[in-house]
């Protein structure tokens, strides 16, 4: 199948079933969102549904020089409206109902073309500014689709998409090298190529341990941020977010508990692991939002290096 043909495919399950995309390949977050009302349910399957035809897009392209242009296309109908059509005309519609920012579309466009170049992460700098393209304005958007307009709030939401962006990048170290990408720094783990990853010596397997180690503690810092920013949202679209994060962030408990290493299988976290993961966090937030009586503030440092982006902490 073309990649054309695959974002027809998406865009009629954006139009009639984006449930059916989200139960499907989003098992972190369908049982969430059924915390969520109605209609927010609704606009934040949509949101999946179109964020995965973007990325399935660049994952499964057969010509790179293809999937680049209907980027661009995509792009260029978000910036000029009356343009838009096919998939950007499904953006545009959302983006009406929910108030979702063409630049956070736009950046997150920017940050999945860059994975159709080769991919050799330098440092910690680059890494985060690539997670928050491809996440952190994941973030933003859902602050959009649940009507969330404080300022204050943005920051919290990058840093909850980044914690799940890093999660990520420490489960799929050997998928990600099969496409001929290494999200790993160099910083962290040498000028280790994709084709070390997959044919690693010992010397490069303690080296991808460390690296997943390092990211998966870095991913800490931001999950404790992100979740602590939920106090800005509605009460009754905490549960939801909150179950979300923790059954995501205990994907990163699944790869501690083999050693850091992602090569043997997938990180996968069971259906009745994340009904018990869902069940203790809505207890633990009951009692969190009793103790809890002020605004937190945000960590300036988390966002040293997202200087220009919209909605980082702008104290960076």
């Amino acid at each position: 199948m073309t990649p054309t043909a695959e974002i027809v495919d998406c865009q009629v399950l954006v139009r009639f079933n984006p449930k059916k995309v989200l139960r499907r390949h989003g098992r972190s977050f369908y049982l969430a969102s059924f915390l969520l009302p109605s209609v927010e349910r609704l606009h934040a399957a949509q949101l999946y549904t179109l964020c995965r035809t973007l990325d399935d897009l660049v994952d499964d392209s057969v010509c790179t020089v293809q999937a680049r242009t209907q980027l661009t296309q995509i792009a260029k109908g978000i910036l000029q409206p009356h343009q838009a059509c096919g998939l950007s005309s499904d953006w545009m519609e959302l983006m009406s109902i929910t108030g979702i920012k063409p630049e956070t579309v736009l950046d997150l466009i920017d940050g999945l073309s860059s994975d159709l170049d080769q991919v050799r992460i330098t440092d910690e700098r680059a890494l985060l500014r690539y997670a928050y393209r491809v996440a952190g304005t994941v973030g933003l958007m859902m602050c959009a689709v649940l009507d969330v307009q404080h300022p204050a709030a943005r920051p919290f939401a990058i840093d909850l998409g980044v914690a799940m962006q890093l999660t990520n990048i420490a489960r799929d170290v050997l998928e990600d090298a099969e496409r001929g990408r290494r999200y790993l720094p160099e910083s962290w783990v040498g000028d280790l190529s994709p084709e070390r990853v997959l044919k690693a010596t010992i010397t490069d397997q303690a080296a991808m341990v460390d690296g997943v180690r390092r990211c998966l503690k870095l991913a800490q810092r931001y999950y404790h941020s992100g979740i602590a920013g939920l106090h800005f949202l509605p009460r009754r679209f905490r549960p939801a977010i909150l179950v979300a994060a923790r059954i995501y962030q205990s994907i990163g408990d699944c790869i501690r508990s083999a050693g850091y290493r992602t090569g043997e299988r997938r990180a996968v976290v069971p259906a009745r692991d994340r009904i018990l993961i869902a069940a203790g966090a809505l207890i633990g937030q009951g009692v969190a939002q009793q103790m809890r009586s002020s605004s937190p503030a945000h960590d300036a440092g988390l966002h040293r290096h997202l200087g220009g982006f919209y909605g980082a902490n702008s104290k960076t």
